[in-house]
């Protein structure tokens, strides 16, 4: 009975141990796979003659997913130009980061490689011109940001280059008179804002 249960025991203990084996390997190989990924989505860093640096991450295909050259100005802060790419090549995005965050103007590209729009930033909120396109290059509504929030005049446009509508922005809110036109030209509303509460509206009778 001694005996039997000493086998017993001793093929728990080896069962445990495959067990405990199979649990490592998979551990293992989990780790080999996260590693493979990571080390193709990153290239090695590259020491330009202006002395940035550039380093590019890939897409699992090997196609190029973003890009960034970077450095370190007068003042310490470290300057990073990105660009970004679709699986198809065409640039997606590009723009500068100063210290992790969005500054200046970046753009942003249709999957085929026009331009969609164009925004300022500082310290990573809109602060500045804005210009969004229409996907046959026509301007699709433009306005400036000031903080993060929509002030000055915002127009937009028809595809066919016309003008939509137009007014003044506050804060992000409309103020003031507003216009809107068909897509041949005629002005056929006219509303008048108050911090964006519609106070006043007129129509104009327009051809069909």
């Amino acid at each position: 009975m001694m005996h039997n249960l000493s086998d017993y025991w001793r093929m728990h203990h080896i069962q445990l141990l495959y067990s405990n084996y199979k649990r490592q390997r998979m551990r293992y190989l989990l780790f080999i796979f996260i590693i493979g990924i990571l080390l193709s989505s990153c290239g090695d860093i590259k020491k330009n003659p202006d002395g940035s640096k550039e380093y590019n991450y890939y897409y699992s295909d090997g196609t190029l997913k973003k890009q960034k050259k970077f450095y370190t100005d007068s003042t310490g802060a470290e300057v990073e130009y990105w660009t970004f790419y679709y699986p198809n090549g065409k640039i997606k995005k590009e723009g500068i980061t100063k210290n992790n965050k969005s500054t200046g103007l970046w753009k942003f590209y249709y999957e085929n490689g026009k331009i969609k729009s164009e925004t300022e930033f500082q310290n990573e909120i809109r602060h500045g011109s804005t210009k969004y396109y229409w996907e046959n290059g026509k301007t699709q509504e433009e306005g400036t940001y000031s903080n993060g929030q929509l002030n000055g005049i915002w127009t937009a446009y028809y595809i066919n280059g016309q003008k939509e509508r137009e007014g003044e922005m506050i804060d992000g809110k409309e103020n003031g008179v507003w216009k809107m036109w068909t897509e041949k030209g005629e002005l056929y509303v006219t509303g008048e804002y108050d911090m964006g509460k519609l106070v006043n509206e007129d129509y104009e009778i327009v051809s069909e």
